[in-house]
């Protein structure tokens, strides 16, 4: 459970109810005995969650979670004996730290109002550290007609013009308070128990987060993250990924050559021009064999003419040999023509 599991388990005096603390990133869905579940949702890196459950049966309490846009690590918890409030002890990094619907200013938060960046090479430090007193009420969150133990909340249960979300209220058209969530809002017409889809008008949805048009993407730098100068999101382009900047990484002095988008170099301009001059080399030798082949092509085309003028030639002689044959034999066998010769000329000596 948790980021780094529970941080402190413990029982009030009067053995009613089992409460435990610890951290947490991200979401996390808990399920008390009876298999009913709630979703905690940090507003930063790290935030603190407190959860109660009916030490009779395990049925779920409450459960809350508290932060801010930074950092927090809690290290301590204890019960009030006779009021059974909680109390809890750590560190923040946020400007802004909320408990519930509760917000409070960090008066010791040192870095760049609304920027969440905490001076962390300060003499003083960026972790502050603090007390929170939690106290727990049965009050009827005021955006909700009813609140049935024995079902799951369901839309009808919200009244009109609101959303029940994340045991929290909202009115029609607020934006999420979470960190990397703001594109989202309250809708109560389309499902007032959930997060509207992401508004891409005025920002990009890049892994599962908002993230503000004209924002740079985070890289890290020791134990922080910083902008990267060669990646922001850029709606115009794209609202599902980190553009390139154009021209952020080009070198100073500027040198001539080749460069991507970015501004990184691809190619000096020596090597461009010696890479050309293969290019030109490899260009000419290929015309020169293409204007090869094209001439053997001819040659063989025109050999390809005088074959199949032959063969003609050829078909022809022999069909003229067969038509004088043919004309013999229609006048008798060559041997009855001599004979008649033979017998003519005999006949003319003999007179």
């Amino acid at each position: 459970m948790g980021s780094h599991g529970l941080s402190g388990v413990e029982v009030t005096d009067d053995d009613k109810e089992v409460f435990a603390f610890g951290q947490t990133t991200g979401s996390e869905t808990l399920t008390d005995a009876n298999g009913r579940t709630t979703t905690l949702r940090t507003q930063g890196s790290y935030d603190v969650f407190v959860l109660a459950y009916n030490a009779a049966d395990g049925s779920g309490k409450y459960a809350t979670n508290g932060g801010g846009t930074g950092m927090e690590y809690f290290f301590a918890m204890a019960s009030d004996p006779d009021t059974h409030d909680i109390y809890l002890g750590g560190t923040s990094r946020s400007e802004m730290i909320g408990w519930g619907d509760f917000m409070r200013k960090n008066v010791m938060y040192n870095g760049q109002p609304g920027k969440n960046n905490p001076d962390t090479s300060s003499a003083v430090g960026s972790s502050k550290a603090f007390a929170v007193k939690l106290s727990s009420t049965l009050t009827l969150p005021s955006c909700l007609t009813k609140c049935n133990d024995a079902f799951p909340l369901q839309a009808s249960d919200v009244k009109s013009g609101h959303c029940y979300i994340d045991r929290h209220c909202y009115a029609d058209g607020t934006s999420s308070p979470y960190s990397g969530f703001e594109c989202t809002k309250c809708d109560a017409s389309t499902d007032p128990l959930k997060w509207s889809a992401p508004d891409t008008s005025a920002h990009c949805f890049i892994k599962d987060s908002c993230v503000a048009d004209g924002a740079h993407a985070q890289v890290r730098s020791g134990r922080s993250y910083v902008d990267d100068p060669c990646m922001k999101c850029d709606t115009s382009v794209s609202t599902s990924d980190y553009s390139p900047v154009a021209g952020c990484a080009l070198p100073s002095p500027f040198t001539a050559g080749v460069y991507m988008q970015n501004g990184t170099q691809m190619m000096s301009m020596d090597a461009m021009e010696a890479d050309q001059k293969t290019c030109d080399t490899m260009t000419a030798s290929v015309s020169a064999l293409e204007t090869k082949l094209s001439d053997q092509k001819k040659t063989i085309s025109s050999n390809e003419a005088e074959i199949a003028d032959l063969k003609k030639q050829l078909e022809s002689r022999r069909m003229n040999k067969g038509a004088d044959i043919e004309s013999v034999n229609g006048c008798g066998t060559l041997s009855s023509l001599f004979f008649l010769k033979f017998v003519a000329l005999i006949g003319y000596v003999l007179s």
